[in-house]
């Protein structure tokens, strides 16, 4: 936390009005550099900060306002108090506020309001990486104001002020717990995220379990609040369930994998060579190419790329232009022989060559290396597709799981770079953001494969740096309105037992939002990796034949409408 004395103060705030003494008292006290009882002489304020009574006395009415000081005629004024019990009923009566005005201001938001509120998220986690814990409460009040100003009830604005200055004073000088500030910023994509899903109840209990989650100093403090069930939006129905023919799979792998160690949780050369023993038995009855054939792509300077691989799976037949496909893995596991069937399988439903890419793994090489080699791959392959062994005739990038998120981050990259795109995407149950606590998130965090858990520790690994991960080419969904707009036509698919669903479906809305019409597919009753298991589910096959049928549309209509010439 900076250390703000009183005479630095003085230094910043020359003008001596009386707005300036109050931002630099109000400070200071936030802060705790002036502690509960201390007492704020006027004579000598007014003399440290070359400024009359009058305006002295201005700004301590106004911090009388906000709670926190008290005057008292004869006596003075001193710093109020911020006790547990103040806390405690601020809280509820903020989290009743709250709750309440989202519902009522859903209807009134529009694309203007989310894009500001992700950039005041945007803006506290600068203040966050800049270890400047005031500005982030000055901009963390906003943000919640904002939203309370958008359900037009301006008689509860002073109220919910007043708790949100005695909540950030009580969480920063009171609570004892360590304060993660990036940790802080990040906790508002939640409620941004599902405000602009338009989803009224996950809104609703998003701000609730915001607002409930603050500080955690204890139930002998919060005894009701630590209970209430804010975490998951009600549901009115029971989980989805696995269908019978994907549960078959889950005991089939329950039995074969009993034992072994969750790959997360040990060396990552050890937890890669799991993932490929766990993913050869897929790769069996594998449909026949006319051509399988590695290339290796050229270092690119620009990029910092050392050179990799990519794969060439040609069906017999092939019709002109391919699919790039980037293999998923949560950023540090597989590799084209984990996914070479699924290539396969997709190359012959398809008729089009499919190209996938290797690429370097975290945490050995975190974000953006493994980016990077994925746009070095695309820019090789686009630029002269003959080396690479297809006919011209346009380019689709597709990817599954962390391969997704890679596929759109390059997409994206591209766009701002004003270099050629592809000509559509398909996206396999990606990883969009980094907010662990939306509601599939919730509903499958374990038993269903690929886990909560072992998301985070992904995460850690591809991107440990904050500020990188909160950036549109780690972090999908923090991209501009203006760059999702720009994307080329997309086909989604979910799956609908999946930690990582709720990614996609907060894609698909900020899409729908934007005024597109992209493909968005809910596998219903799979999980997470599904498609890898074509050669048992009939819901792997369909999929992969619905996502062939958008690749061959993207591609026919780019050649209709010139964009291949």
């Amino acid at each position: 936390m900076a250390i703000v004395s009183f005479e630095t103060v003085h230094r910043k705030t020359r003008a001596g009005r009386s707005t300036e003494v109050r931002r630099s008292l109000k400070q200071l006290i936030m802060l705790g550099e002036l502690p509960p009882g201390a007492a704020l002489l006027e004579l000598e304020i007014a003399a440290r900060f070359a400024c009359s009574q009058g305006s002295v006395r201005e700004a301590l009415l106004a911090l009388q306002d906000e709670g926190l000081v008290i005057r008292q005629p004869h006596r003075g004024t001193r710093v109020s108090d911020c006790t547990a019990a103040e806390a405690q009923e601020m809280f509820r009566l903020r989290h009743s506020i709250e709750t309440r005005a989202l519902a009522r201001a859903l209807p009134n938001i529009d694309a203007d309001l989310v894009e500001a509120l992700r950039a005041s998220v945007r803006a506290m986690e600068q203040a966050a990486r800049d270890n400047d814990e005031y500005a982030l409460s000055e901009l963390d009040r906003a943000f919640h104001r904002r939203l309370l100003a958008a359900a037009d009830l301006p008689a509860l604005e002073p109220i919910l002020h007043r708790c949100l200055v005695h909540n950030q004073r009580f969480k920063i000088t009171r609570s004892g717990a360590a304060r993660d500030l990036e940790k802080t910023a990040a906790r508002h994509w939640t409620i941004v995220n599902a405000i602009e899903s338009g989803d009224r109840d996950a809104a609703v209990t998003a701000i609730g379990h915001h607002v409930a989650t603050i500080v955690d100093p204890g139930p002998e403090i919060f005894p009701d609040i630590n209970r209430m069930p804010m975490t998951t939006p009600a549901r009115t129905d029971s989980l989805p369930k696995p269908t019978a023919e994907m549960q078959a799979m889950l005991d089939r792998l329950a039995r074969e994998d009993a034992g072994l160690p969750d790959p997360t949780t040990i060396p990552p050369e050890e937890g890669r060579a799991l993932a490929e023993r766990k993913n050869a038995r897929w790769q069996v009855e594998q449909p026949e190419m006319e051509t399988v054939r590695t290339f290796a792509v050229p270092p690119d300077p620009d990029l910092e790329t050392t050179g990799n691989a990519v794969m060439l799976f040609r069906p017999p037949n092939a019709g002109s232009g391919a699919i790039l496909f980037v293999h998923g893995g949560g950023f540090a596991f597989c590799s084209l022989r984990t996914h070479e069937r699924f290539m396969r399988v997709l190359a012959a439903e398809s008729g089009r060559a499919v190209i996938g890419v290797e690429y370097r793994l975290a945490p050995e090489n975190p974000f953006p290396a493994g980016l990077n080699d994925v746009i070095a791959a695309w820019r090789a392959v686009q630029a002269d597709p003959a080396a690479y062994g297809i006919d011209p005739g346009g380019l689709v990038l597709s990817g599954d799981s962390a391969g997704a998120n890679l596929a759109l981050a390059a997409t994206l990259h591209e766009i701002e770079a004003s270099l050629p795109v592809p000509d559509g995407c398909l996206l396999f149950y990606g990883t969009y953001a980094v907010d662990f606590s939306t509601p599939s998130y919730n509903d499958f965090a374990e038993g269903f494969g690929l886990t909560t858990a072992m998301m985070q520790r992904y995460w850690d690994w591809y991107a440990p740096d904050a500020g990188a991960r909160s950036g549109p080419l780690a972090a999908p969904m923090a991209a501009s309105d203006d760059a999702i707009r720009a994307l080329p036509p997309l086909h989604l698919l979910v799956a609908e037992c999946d930690p990582l669903a709720s990614d996609t479906h907060a894609l698909a809305a900020r899409l729908k939002r934007l005024g597109r019409d992209d493909d968005m597919r809910v596998e219903p009753g799979v999980v997470h990796g599904f498609l890898q298991m074509t050669q048992h589910l009939a819901a792997a096959r369909a999929s992969v034949s619905a996502a062939a049928m958008a690749a061959n549309r993207f591609l026919e209509d780019a050649n209709k409408n010139g964009r291949n010439d």
